[in-house]
């Protein structure tokens, strides 16, 4: 039997505390292009080192 995700995940710590707001989490592409997004999206390692690469993230790049 497979250990459940309960027991081999951590939440990154703003979720925990309730920090990250939806805005934030749901990138508005508009907003790179235009250089106005948060930070964690206009650094593309940060963002990269937050985001799971899905099938539609690795089909837009």
């Amino acid at each position: 039997m497979l250990p459940s995700i309960f027991d081999t995940c951590t939440p990154r710590e703003e979720i925990l505390s309730g920090e990250l707001s939806l805005d934030l989490f749901a990138a508005k592409l508009r907003l790179v292009v235009e250089g106005n997004a948060p930070p964690v999206y206009q650094n593309p390692k940060t963002f990269f080192a937050n985001t799971f690469p899905t099938d539609g993230i690795k089909t837009l790049i």
